[in-house]
């Protein structure tokens, strides 16, 4: 499965600059794809998410081009399929927040969504389209090109620290495949502490 994304490594994929900044900042993140955006990356995106592990078993629901399904329900690839190729695609969040603002509850839940935007993210990295942040609750998918070189591109500003190894051997695809997919923390035994570790 993913062979065509099979090769990159997950250091490769972790130091990338190619899924930040979306529209705004692709001139210092990488460049924008004339192409749509290819059924597999989209299809490659929904799996990452079903592959984040869980900390919250809240009914999270997600929205992608108007259809909605529940990660915590059922796989989103198999959802949202069939795919097809789109200019942008763009992935919402509606779960409802729980009773008690500040409660374990909540902040597991908002973790959770963190989690599975920064496993949006991951995927933009290692299938290559770029991943706009819209609020703190919407995500567009636009093309990109990857940029996985040692130099750094255009327009991008060094700092102090050394630049990233971005060669390594496991590859990304793999390490995705095998999170678990339960952390076994639930609300009734989740602590502060716990999620401030899993963060």
């Amino acid at each position: 499965m993913f062979e065509e994304f099979s090769s990159v490594s997950i250091e490769k994929a972790l130091n990338s600059r190619v899924s930040t900044g979306g529209f705004l900042l692709a001139g210092h993140f990488g460049k924008r794809r004339n192409t749509a955006l290819f059924a597999s990356e989209i299809e490659f995106c929904f799996w990452c998410m079903d592959n984040t592990p869980r900390i919250s078993r809240a009914p999270l629901k997600v929205e992608f081009q108007g259809r909605t399904a529940s990660p915590t329900e059922s796989k989103l690839q198999q959802v949202f399929a069939p795919f097809k190729p789109l200019k942008k695609g763009t992935v919402a969040w509606l779960d409802p927040t729980p009773q008690g603002y500040g409660s374990i509850e909540q902040t597991a839940l908002l973790a959770q969504r963190g989690n599975s935007q920064e496993m949006i993210h991951l995927a933009g990295a290692i299938a290559g389209f770029g991943v706009c942040m819209i609020g703190g609750t919407t995500v567009e998918l636009v093309p990109m090109i990857r940029y996985f070189s040692d130099s750094a591109p255009e327009n991008f500003v060094k700092g102090n620290l050394p630049e990233p190894v971005r060669n390594g051997k496991s590859s990304a695809v793999e390490c995705l495949r095998d999170l678990p997919s339960d952390t076994g923390l639930g609300p009734a035994v989740l602590s502060e502490d716990e999620i401030g570790q899993l963060l």
